[in-house]
Order: C-alpha cells, then structure tokens, then sequence
C-alpha cells in the first residue's frame, strides 16, 4: 500500500471520527438521514419506546436531547448528522399516558442539556418507571451514488431481567476513495499475477 493511500486511510479517519467540527463529507460520500428497524416492538403493546440521543454539531456544549418515538417494528427515519449517547426508552404505557396527560410537551422525559453537569450524562437517567438501554448508532454517511440510506436493525429484548437492544444488521461507510481502491486492487492483482507467473 503506497503512502497515498496510507494518508487517504488515516486523514478520512480522522475526519469520520471528529464530532465536534461540522466538515463536508469528502465528495464520494453523503450525508443521509439514519433509517432503523427495531425487530419485537410489537411484542411489548403495554411500553411506549423512544429513542433519545443528542445531535451535536460544531461546539456540542448545550445540545438538547431530541427524541424519536419508536411505534412499531417498521422502518424508522429520523434527521441526524452527528449523533452522540444513542439509548432506547422504554416505559410502561400507563405511566407513560398519565405523564402525557400532566404535561404533553413531553419536557420531564427530555433530560438534560449535554455540558450541564461535570458529567454530561450523569443527569439523563433519572426518570421514575423509565428503562435505558444503550443503542449502536446508524451511519449517517452513505456512497454518493446510494439511492437511499442504509436500515440498520436492531432486536429488542425487554423483561424482568434487563432491558437490552442488540444490533442484528449495520452497514458502514467506505471512508476510502474511489480511485484509491482502484489502486489497492490493481496493485493486490499484480501481486498475486506475479506470484502464480513465478510458480509460487
């Protein structure tokens, strides 16, 4: 592998892996709305779900949770670009509806602002009847040339003995250019094409 494609590799990656500046993805991806699939929604009629997350761009200190009400196994899109702490909410429908009813702008099931506590999580889970469950994030990058996002699926396990989301199918971007895995394969092809001409 030749030191372009070695930088490529390592200056890709630390673009994907930076939340905290809002840079245009390189020209060969594309930002996507994440699409989910939670499989065993429909199992569990008596629990509302939501997902919880915070979206942060540029400086993320004050972000806001937003929230996504998770209504049935069907697939889900929701509008993210750099998504931080994914959990899944569950809370049993009678709580829940009797919540709403005291205050439907939802704004005791929102959490805190990211940056409001010397812990910035330390002030989220702290809702009466609510359970949490940690939920792998979706890409929100995707190949230029893809006519829709990718779905990931998730599968829902809620009981007695925990509450768990366990990611069943998830696609993630190739950070590496076109052209640069022209190279990458050509050059593997030589390789191997020089290796059975010698007899080896």
């Amino acid at each position: 592998m030749n030191c372009r494609v070695v930088l490529s590799t390592v200056l890709l990656s630390l673009w994907a892996s930076t939340v905290s500046a809002d840079l245009p993805p390189p020209p060969h991806l594309k930002e996507v709305d994440p699409r989910v699939r939670f499989d065993g929604i429909e199992d569990y009629p008596d629990h509302v779900f939501f997902l919880r997350f915070y979206d942060v761009h540029g400086n993320p200190n004050g972000t806001p949770a937003s929230h996504v009400e998770v209504k049935s196994s069907e697939v889900l899109s929701f509008k993210a670009r750099r998504i931080y702490h994914l959990e899944l909410l569950a809370m049993p429908r009678k709580d829940f509806d009797k919540r709403n009813a005291d205050d439907p702008s939802l704004s005791w099931l929102k959490g805190q602002p990211l940056g409001s506590h010397e812990n910035d999580l330390s002030g989220v889970k702290v809702i009466p009847n609510v359970r949490y469950s940690d939920v792998q994030s979706p890409p929100t990058l995707a190949s230029a040339y893809a006519s829709e996002s990718p779905i990931t699926e998730y599968r829902i396990t809620l009981s007695d003995d925990g509450f768990f989301v366990d990611v069943l199918a998830i696609t993630k971007p190739n950070f590496t250019p076109p052209l640069e895995r022209w190279s990458v394969l050509l050059g593997g092809t030589f390789v191997v094409a020089a290796l059975a001409g010698a007899g080896l």
